[in-house]
C-alpha cells in the first residue's frame, strides 16, 4: 500500500516537519500569516473657489474684479470642486482694504459695533462642498460727489487646516470698484513741498472726479494767499480752470526771484465757487518759497521803557547765513547819555557775527537815577553789512520815561543892558505828580533893589 501524499503546502510542510522538528512548522506557519503593509494613500488636490455677486448682478471677472453701484449688496460664496480626502479645511477672510471706508462708504455685517472687525471662519470637512460667506457688503448710497472707489476681500486657508490633500484657493483676494454716481468733486495738490526763489515755475494740480461728463462742462476758481505773499511773488494771483471731463488741470505760476531779504514765504492756492454740479474735496494746497536773498533786520521789543527796566533789540538775519558767514556793525545814538543804561549782549563790540539764521540780542538796562530829566531816547543803527548780506531795517529806538521830577531855571541871555527885558525860564523835569508842583522864587544880586 502507498503511502498517503500531502495535498497541500501546509501539508507538505507538516510532512517534512514530522522528520525536521515541529519548530520549524511553527516558524513557517507564522511567517505565512503576517499582514501585508498597507499603501501610501495618494495626496489629492482641490480647488476652492470663492465668488461673489451683487444685487445688481455683477460678478467677478477672471481677473477677480467687479464694479458695483452705490446701494448694492454684495454676498460671497465658496465651492470646492470635490469633496475632501480626509480632515478639514478652514478659510477665512481678512479686514477689508481698498479706498473706501468701512462704516462710511459701505457696511460689513463682520464688522461689530465700535468698528471692531470679525473675522469669519469657514469649516469643510466630509461630504461639504458648498459654504456661503456670512460677510455681507452693503454700499451705501451717500449722495456725496467723489471719484470711484475700491474695496478688497482677502481669502485665505487657515493655519488649523488638518486635510492632507492640497487645496488651491481660486481668488487669495478680489476688488469691488464703487462707481461714481453723485456729480463731481475737485481737489488740489502742490506738485512740490519747496521751491527755491529762482526755480523758475512752481506748479499745482487740480484733479476733477466723479460722473464722467457726457456734454457741456464744470468749472473752479482758485486763488494764491499765504503770509507774505504779494502780487510781486508770483506772475497771477487767482484764475478760473475748466473741464469738459473728469481729469486733471495744472495751475502754473511763475516766481519772482527778487533781491529783498523777506525769509521763506508759503504759498497756498485755494479752489472755490465750484460750478453747479460739483463740489470742492481737497480745497488748499501749499508749496514753501525759500528765499535765497540775506538782509540784516533790527526791532526792539517796545517803544517806551522807563527807568529800572531792559531795552532789547534783537538784529536778525533774513534769508539764512551765507556759507563763510556774515556780520553787521551797530552804533548807539540819540539823547541818553552812557550814564543811562548798561549794556548787555552776545557781541558788545559794535559787530555780530553771524553763522545762522537766529536772532541775536543787545540788551540795554536802564539806569534808574534820581536825576530829574526829560525823556530820552536810544536808538540802535546797523551798518556795514559782510557775506552778501544787504540791510532791511537799518535802525530802531525806545523812548526812556522819566520818573524824577526837579526843577530847574535858565536866563536866555547873559548880561542885558538897562532898557531890556531879562528872561528867565523855569522848567519842570520829569513827570508831574497828580496833584501837581509848586516851587518859590526870588531875586538876588549885587547892588539888585
Amino acid at each position: 500500500m502507498h503511502a498517503h501524499r500531502p495535498t497541500s503546502a501546509v501539508a507538505c510542510l507538516t510532512a517534512a516537519g514530522r522528520r525536521l522538528g515541529a519548530a520549524v512548522v511553527f516558524a513557517v506557519l507564522a511567517a505565512l500569516t503576517l499582514p501585508a503593509a498597507p499603501e501610501a494613500q495618494a495626496q489629492t488636490a482641490r480647488t476652492l473657489t470663492v465668488t461673489a455677486t451683487s444685487s445688481g448682478g455683477a460678478t467677478l471677472d477672471a481677473a477677480g474684479n467687479m464694479s458695483v453701484n452705490e446701494g448694492e449688496t454684495i454676498s460671497a460664496s465658496l465651492q470646492l470642486d470635490a469633496a475632501l480626502t480626509d480632515g478639514l479645511i478652514l478659510v477665512n477672510n481678512a479686514p477689508f482694504g481698498g479706498t473706501a471706508t468701512n462704516g462710511t462708504d459701505y457696511t460689513s455685517s463682520d464688522t461689530a459695533a465700535g468698528g471692531v472687525y470679525q473675522t469669519p471662519s469657514y469649516t469643510f470637512s466630509g461630504t461639504t462642498v458648498t459654504r456661503s460667506a456670512t460677510s455681507l457688503l452693503v454700499i451705501t448710497d451717500d449722495n456725496a460727489a467723489e471719484g470711484a472707489e475700491t474695496i478688497t476681500w482677502t481669502w485665505a486657508i487657515d493655519s488649523g487646516s488638518t486635510t492632507t490633500d492640497t487645496v488651491t484657493l481660486s481668488h487669495t483676494s478680489f476688488t469691488i470698484t464703487i462707481r461714481a454716481n453723485d456729480g463731481n468733486v475737485f481737489s488740489i495738490a502742490a506738485n512740490a513741498a519747496t521751491a527755491a526763489e529762482d526755480v523758475g515755475n512752481i506748479t499745482f494740480t487740480v484733479t476733477m472726479l466723479g460722473v464722467a461728463l457726457s456734454s457741456g462742462f464744470r468749472t473752479v476758481n482758485w486763488t494764491v494767499g499765504g503770509a507774505g505773499i504779494t502780487a510781486g511773488d508770483v506772475d497771477s494771483l487767482s484764475g478760473t480752470l475748466t473741464f469738459t471731463n473728469i481729469g486733471q488741470r495744472t495751475i502754473t505760476l511763475a516766481v519772482t526771484d527778487d533781491s529783498l531779504a523777506e525769509g521763506n514765504e508759503s504759498l497756498t492756492v485755494t479752489l472755490s465757487n465750484p460750478s453747479s454740479g460739483a463740489i470742492i474735496g481737497t480745497a488748499s494746497a501749499s508749496t514753501v518759497i525759500q528765499d535765497n536773498d540775506t538782509a540784516f533786520s533790527i526791532a526792539v521789543d517796545e517803544s517806551t521803557r522807563r527807568e529800572g527796566q531792559n531795552a532789547v533789540f534783537t538784529v536778525t538775519l533774513i534769508g539764512g547765513a551765507p556759507p563763510g558767514g556774515a556780520t553787521v556793525d551797530w552804533a548807539i545814538s540819540g539823547t541818553a547819555a552812557a550814564a543811562d543804561y548798561i549794556l548787555s549782549g552776545a557781541d558788545t563790540d559794535g559787530t555780530l557775527r553771524f553763522t545762522a539764521a537766529v536772532g541775536q540780542a543787545l540788551t540795554f538796562a536802564i539806569t534808574d537815577d534820581s536825576i530829574g530829566e526829560s525823556d530820552e531816547t536810544l536808538t540802535v543803527t546797523l551798518s556795514n553789512p559782510t557775506g552778501g548780506a544787504t540791510i532791511a531795517t537799518a535802525a530802531a529806538s525806545t523812548t526812556i520815561a522819566a520818573n524824577d521830577a526837579a526843577f530847574s531855571i535858565a536866563v536866555a541871555q547873559a548880561a542885558r543892558a538897562e532898557g531890556q527885558t531879562a528872561v528867565f525860564t523855569v522848567t519842570f523835569l520829569g513827570s508831574a505828580p497828580p496833584g501837581g508842583a509848586t516851587v518859590d522864587w526870588a531875586i538876588s544880586g549885587a547892588g539888585i533893589t
